[in-house]
């Protein structure tokens, strides 16, 4: 092997390493960036849940909510089991 082809080899190897350096660096960037996605975006699905939760929860304390402010007495003893069987429903 001639003098200037092991220089050359040598330079080569140089120039890989600095762009192996780059490459390396912009791949950590991009891992960062990848992580701060995925914690967003995990965040937003807790959100997005709890949101979906307390709609069902709104929707099931309109439910108990006719029961509870229901007026009606009951014409007869089937009537009023029944109206105690909604309202024990109602209990958390």
């Amino acid at each position: 092997m001639t003098f200037s082809i092991f220089v050359h080899i040598v330079y080569c190897s140089d120039q890989i390493a600095v762009r192996q350096s780059q490459v390396d660096k912009l791949y950590a960037g991009l891992k960062d960036l990848a992580q701060e996605r995925r914690s967003k975006l995990e965040e937003v699905l807790k959100l997005y849940m709890l949101s979906h939760e307390i709609e069902d929860l709104m929707q099931w304390i309109a439910e108990r909510e006719v029961v509870a402010c229901s007026h009606e007495l009951g014409q007869d003893f089937e009537h009023v089991t029944v109206s105690c069987l909604r309202m024990i429903d109602c209990s958390p």
